[in-house]
């Protein structure tokens, strides 16, 4: 992600100013869900988004029955990522994180990562794992030999990104991050990112005799992750009868 665009995930509601008569649409929000750069926790592009983070914080603040805010973190370096999450949620009163796709090459259960995990538990504060590009390695072979357009449409919102988002959650349950972390939660986008639907096939093929966890797939899944719903009901109702919503 460029550092430009770091910057501008902080902008929309710091330049709001609170101006209710400039907002005609009763119960209106404003949601960038970018999040995660992609840039060194050192860096000037990096300075600039604590400052945008600042700025943000206070238009939340002054406005908090209308926003709430999540803090984007520098991933590639998960030592400063730490830091600036525990400075966003106790001194800015931020509620979380946001990351978009993964944090890096790899998905969020490498170790490297344990810094955010750790302090993500000790804050119990979540993440919202919102959905992102796979790897061109992935995207060639997968999505490759299409009409461009129908190609991308399907590596991003028609396909990519919820089975890109499914695998970092379910390799965050097989891993036992959420037993090394029991106040971690997961918010999980778009109904769950197809997870709710595979929940008893896993639990079936997959069950604790082969993950050595103490809980099943679902038991673990149900205690760790939010999911957020959109205005219909999930394929028909399906996700909320399994998940007994």
């Amino acid at each position: 992600m460029q550092p430009t665009r770091c910057v501008r995930i902080y902008t929309h509601v710091s330049d709001w100013r609170g101006d209710r008569s400039a907002d005609p649409r009763p119960g209106f929000r404003i949601n960038d869900r970018r999040g995660g750069c992609r840039i060194d926790g050192s860096s000037p592009a990096w300075r600039a988004v604590l400052k945008r983070a600042t700025q943000l914080a206070a238009s939340v603040l002054a406005n908090p029955k209308r926003f709430a805010a999540f803090a984007t973190l520098p991933w590639q370096d998960p030592e400063a990522a730490a830091t600036e999450l525990e400075r966003t949620v106790k001194q800015l009163g931020m509620v979380g994180t946001l990351l978009g796709g993964r944090p890096g090459r790899t998905f969020l259960d490498d170790p490297h990562y344990e810094p955010v995990l750790a302090t993500l538990n000790e804050l119990k504060v979540p993440i919202y794992l919102h959905p992102g590009f796979s790897l061109p390695q992935v995207r060639e072979p997968y999505y490759g030999g299409l009409d461009r357009e129908v190609g991308a449409r399907l590596s991003m919102f028609g396909w990519g990104w919820h089975s890109e988002s499914a695998t970092q959650v379910i390799r965050i349950i097989l891993t036992g991050t959420f037993e090394r972390y029991p106040d971690l939660h997961v918010i999980s986008g778009h109904w769950g990112e197809m997870v709710p639907f595979y929940l008893q096939r896993m639990d079936d093929t997959i069950p604790q005799e082969a993950t050595r966890l103490s809980r099943s797939i679902t038991e673990t899944y149900k205690s760790h992750m939010f999911i957020q719903r959109d205005k219909e009901q999930i394929a028909h109702g399906n996700a909320e009868a399994l998940l007994g919503l």
